[in-house]
């Protein structure tokens, strides 16, 4: 699976927040190879996947990793983030256009949120979880986990995650701070 946001396939990040002056830069897991000729094993990067993002805070010089430990099964499908007010159109301009940004128009005047959304896919689980983080990497929580059955989003007026679930008769919905 490859790291995809709206319309587009994503293989890495290398992205700003020019406000709070951060570098986004993406890590593809490692995979094992084998040399040529069935020689020596060679590492190389699975550029196919995502499995995490180092936040360089330009300023100080520091980096963090959105996670400390990173299972091969896991890899991250969506890095989200409000990036300003749009006066024109009284909507919030985010990192990247997605399908997931819904209700995004004839919002108030406001700062953009400091936080950042990643959609973490667990592979064999068959498990998505949604997490929220500050723009500097800090402040790890945990949104929520759902199955593949089930479908998100981010309501900009409302500043909510939707979690949709959809069943033969009945939807269930649930909203989350993000």
């Amino acid at each position: 699976m490859s790291f995809k946001m709206g319309y587009t396939d994503f293989h890495s990040i290398e992205e700003y927040d020019r406000k709070l002056n951060i570098f986004y830069f993406s890590l593809n897991p490692l995979k094992k190879s084998k040399g040529l000729m069935g020689g020596k094993k060679e590492e190389e990067y699975d550029r196919s996947s995502l499995s995490n993002i180092a936040v360089y805070e330009i300023n100080t010089g520091k980096t963090r990793y959105l996670f400390d430990t990173v299972h091969e099964e896991e890899e991250i499908t969506h890095f989200l983030f409000e990036s300003s007010y749009v006066e024109e159109g009284k909507r919030i301009e985010f990192n990247h256009s997605s399908s997931k940004i819904q209700n995004n128009s004839s919002i108030a005047q406001r700062d953009a949120l400091d936080r950042l959304l990643i959609c973490q896919s667990n592979k064999t689980k068959e498990i998505n979880k949604l997490w929220s983080f500050r723009k500097n990497g800090e402040g790890k929580r945990l949104i929520t986990e759902f199955g593949k059955d089930t479908e998100w989003r981010i309501d900009v007026f409302n500043q909510k995650i939707r979690v949709i679930k959809r069943h033969p008769t009945t939807v269930e919905i649930q909203d989350f701070e993000w």
